[in-house]
């Protein structure tokens, strides 16, 4: 969490971050937050509501599967060519994170998407993501800058639906 002091002596708090972070040679992270005026369990509720996913989200259209720690799952997101599907064991901590890591084709991916209580009626959400190895189709860093935006896209798009589900959130 960032602050600083306006002119004014008000306190401005960053609502929003997204950055991708060169870790070594062939090793990329995205880190994403963004705070939402909402519970943390309402929060929750909106992100794993994978049904209505697909009506506000941009792209992770959700996920089919047991939602239970190391079950076998798919992920599916919509990056602007149609929908795609790919297999991946979850890691989940009920109300709190659920993630995957898995390999693609050379790069491993470790996908986390975290909630975490600021107060009684504001969240803080997380999407962090690191991308490992080589492949000939692309890089780590390609990678970590097309995702990044996705990923601050999608954020915004849940941080809506959480405001306009819960209104007395705010």
């Amino acid at each position: 969490l960032r602050t600083s002091l306006s002119c004014r002596g008000l306190l401005l708090v960053e609502m929003e971050k997204a950055e991708t972070i060169c870790v070594a040679a062939n090793h990329h992270r995205v880190q994403t937050e963004i705070t939402i005026e909402a519970t943390q369990s309402d929060v929750w509720s909106v992100l794993t509501d994978f049904k209505a996913m697909p009506n506000w989200s941009p792209s992770f259209k959700g996920i089919t599967g047991s939602m239970s720690d190391g079950a076998q799952v798919t992920t599916l997101f919509d990056l602007g060519d149609g929908v795609e599907a790919y297999q991946a064991t979850l890691k989940l901590e009920q109300g709190a994170s659920f993630g995957w890591s898995e390999d693609y084709d050379g790069i491993r991916d470790n996908h986390l998407y975290i909630v975490e209580r600021v107060s009684e009626m504001q969240t803080k959400f997380y999407q962090t993501d690191a991308f490992i190895g080589q492949a000939d189709w692309s890089t780590t860093e390609k990678l970590s800058e097309f995702y990044v935006e996705q990923y601050a896209e999608f954020n915004r798009a849940l941080k809506a639906e959480c405001e306009r589900r819960f209104p007395s959130s705010k």
